[in-house]
């Protein structure tokens, strides 16, 4: 069955009320929850196609199942399960189909006393941004 709801406001009979365009646009688009340090295997996501291991500490691309409007999004992450106190995570959307791209984002994990790539346990990727 499909249909079409048109609002311009949800009401909630004891939360309140709130504008459509603020569930929209606030909502999160994308998200992973996946292991890192063996075979990237994803626990659970949402609009997320694909995801590839690119060697240690860096697991990139992560593929949108829906493209995002445009390349302006920003990225949350964090991780567990690191063998170093010292580690640093980095996002980008610049460099994986040309310079921002809307259908995937690459990130990592860097082991700052080392200077290099590091796996860890678990990481958790969630995409703000418009849907295409």
């Amino acid at each position: 069955m499909a249909g079409t709801l048109i609002a311009d406001t949800l009401t909630h009979s004891t939360a309140g009320s709130i504008a459509t365009n603020y569930v929209v646009e606030g909502s999160c688009k994308s998200w992973i929850y996946f292991e890192q340090s063996g075979t990237h295997e994803a626990y659970d996501s949402f609009n997320i196609s694909s995801i590839t291991d690119a060697g240690t500490g860096r697991s990139y691309p992560v593929s949108f199942t829906t493209n995002l409007g445009n390349a302006s999004y920003a990225g949350t992450m964090f991780q567990s399960g690191s063998s170093t106190a010292n580690d640093y995570l980095y996002f980008s959307n610049q460099f994986v189909g040309g310079f921002g791209s809307k259908t995937s984002a690459q990130y990592g994990v860097r082991a700052y006393a080392s200077s290099g790539d590091i796996d860890v346990g678990d990481f958790n990727v969630v995409i703000q941004g418009d849907l295409a």
